[in-house]
């Protein structure tokens, strides 16, 4: 179904995009999408329910690493706190500094976002190089697994 709802937009002159589908989502890379994104709000905080939450645990919310999946920022913490190392984003620093660390509005500007967007960019293009320059069969499945099999 992918595939005809993808093949219908592009004789339109449109691709498919799938704005909040997060990794449900990246799948359909491989039938056709164009491109997945994730809520990427503009708001301090993202609502746990409707109404929006006041949690002080949700206030620097999830941080997403290329080839490892997205964690809880109190789980990562430690971690770049110590000066680990991000993986590679062209454009975007490594290391967290230590006021990103300690203040979630800037965290969240600065850090998190950004870091959505460019591990999805890269995450995309190194999809259509597996399948353009590879020929591997449905990538995107196969980058799933790949975190499926270390993390889950």
């Amino acid at each position: 179904m992918v595939e005809e709802i993808s093949d219908f937009g592009l004789s339109h002159g449109v691709p498919l995009f799938l704005p909040r589908g997060g990794y449900y989502a990246f799948e359909m890379i491989d039938h056709g999408a164009a491109f997945f994104g994730s809520l990427l709000s503009g708001n301090p905080r993202y609502p746990m329910i409707p109404g929006g939450s006041d949690d002080p645990d949700n206030k620097f919310g999830k941080l997403l690493i290329y080839g490892e999946g997205e964690f809880p920022f109190e789980k990562v913490k430690p971690a770049l706190e110590s000066r680990k190392e991000l993986p590679l984003i062209p454009g975007l620093p490594s290391k967290p500094t230590k006021e990103q660390l300690s203040n979630d509005r800037i965290w969240r500007a600065q850090v998190s976002k950004p870091r959505r967007i460019g591990t999805h960019v890269r995450e995309v293009n190194e999809l259509v190089n597996d399948l353009r320059q590879k020929g591997t069969r449905n990538p995107a499945l196969r980058y799933l697994e790949r975190l499926q099999q270390k993390y889950y």
